[in-house]
């Protein structure tokens, strides 16, 4: 077993520490999927919204140098889920569909987001 010198486990903790404070920040502040071409919300909102939807996306033009919607209005990305039915298909149309259904007690898991300069980032949000 190696011998550990104060030093070295003093710096080990202290880098433990950094990164729980980095992580407790990036799940209590905003998190904004912007890879600078594409974006999901106008920038000042979460990515996700309270139902898991994706908020209203945007690409960058930089010939206007200006987001542009990808959208109409200000619609977040709606989603569909149809429960029942045939299921012959990925595309199931003849159960029970629900759109946007409501969400309660939504968790957000960004262990798989990185934060570039906050709030932006890449990577994966997940809503459960």
């Amino acid at each position: 077993m190696k011998n550990y010198k104060p030093n070295n486990v003093f710096r080990f903790t202290l880098l433990l520490i950094i990164g729980v404070l980095i992580t407790l920040q990036n799940t209590d502040g905003q998190t904004v999927l912007n890879n600078d071409l594409l974006r999901f919300g106008t920038g000042s909102e979460n990515s996700v919204n309270t139902t898991g939807n994706l908020q209203q996306p945007f690409y960058y033009n930089s010939t206007m140098a200006l987001w542009r919607k990808l959208t109409y209005s200000g619609y977040p990305l709606d989603n569909s889920f149809a429960i029942g039915g045939y299921g012959t298909s990925e595309w199931n149309l003849n159960g029970t569909l629900v759109s946007n259904p409501s969400m309660t007690g939504q968790v957000i898991d960004l262990s798989g987001y990185i934060t570039t300069i906050s709030p932006n980032g890449y990577g994966t949000i997940i809503s459960r």
